[in-house]
């Protein structure tokens, strides 16, 4: 086949893509604002945007892109998400050049968090459901640092204190970073924080808190939100028990003094 060939299947490819996207996510026939939602892992986010995807009728897109020596921004996508009508689900960290590209085509952010000690607990079984339900090699690399090779043969409390104090640092450490951001009137960001409570309380309250903070005005018909089921939507068979149990008083104590006491009471983490 000749390249210009190829070139003309790999329009005519994205052409019809493009289109069959749009007659999916129609927007209701509006044009709304596209809503990133930046979220801590295991803080109840799939279930947040793929509700106001629902209700919208929007479409998803993954801003991420992996960079040289750290993960940056996907250019047409944010250029994509910039014009309307889009959902994106991220974790990205808060580090000065996603920031910058945040702050020209996509400047207002919700921020999702959750106590850190709960969202690793899910965090630690979500890694282990990904060693059974897809294979060894990608719990590994989700893992995202070394760990031994006998980690995923450890009772579930042996790998919950390596979490702690292994990952756990780093969690705190995006926190700190984004709530930085959020505070800093220079940042070019505008930033509305949520927090996982929220959710549990009251779903539609939430959503429509951030449709709010997006001036989306919202047919109440289209919030009527269904609760996920237990292996759905990234959410746990065991998400309604309290996390606590799972922590032996020692490593519950380290777990408690990584995170700051002004973040406990600004957030209810008692």
């Amino acid at each position: 086949m000749r390249a210009r060939h190829l070139k003309a299947i790999r329009r005519l490819t994205a052409r019809v893509n493009q289109y069959c996207f749009d007659l999916t996510y129609n927007g209701r026939g509006r044009r709304f604002p596209s809503i990133l939602v930046n979220a801590l892992p295991k803080s109840g986010s799939t279930y947040i945007t793929r509700t106001l995807r629902r209700a919208m009728r929007l479409g998803p897109i993954d801003l991420g892109a992996y960079g040289v020596h750290s993960i940056t921004l996907n250019l047409a996508a944010l250029e994509r998400f910039s014009r309307g009508n889009l959902v994106s689900h991220q974790h990205l960290p808060a580090e000065p050049h996603i920031v910058a590209g945040l702050a020209m085509r996509a400047p207002k952010m919700v921020l999702n968090l959750r106590d850190p000690r709960a969202a690793l607990v899910s965090w630690t079984h979500f890694i282990n459901e990904f060693k059974t339900e897809h294979s060894l090699l990608q719990a590994r690399l989700s893992v995202e640092q070394p760990v031994d090779p006998a980690y995923f043969d450890w009772p579930f409390a042996d790998q919950l204190a390596w979490q702690v104090d292994n990952y756990l640092p780093r969690t705190v450490g995006w926190i700190a970073d984004w709530l930085d951001v959020a505070d800093d009137p220079r940042s070019g960001l505008d930033i509305l924080v949520t927090e996982y409570a929220e959710l549990v309380e009251d779903a539609s309250k939430l959503v429509r808190r951030i449709l709010d903070f997006y001036a989306i005005e919202a047919d109440p018909a289209w919030l009527q939100l269904r609760k996920p089921k237990p292996g759905r939507w990234k959410f746990r068979v065991g998400a309604t028990r309290d996390w606590r149990e799972d922590y032996s008083p020692a490593v519950l104590d380290r777990a408690t003094a990584a995170i700051p006491e002004r973040w406990r009471d600004r957030f209810r983490w008692g």
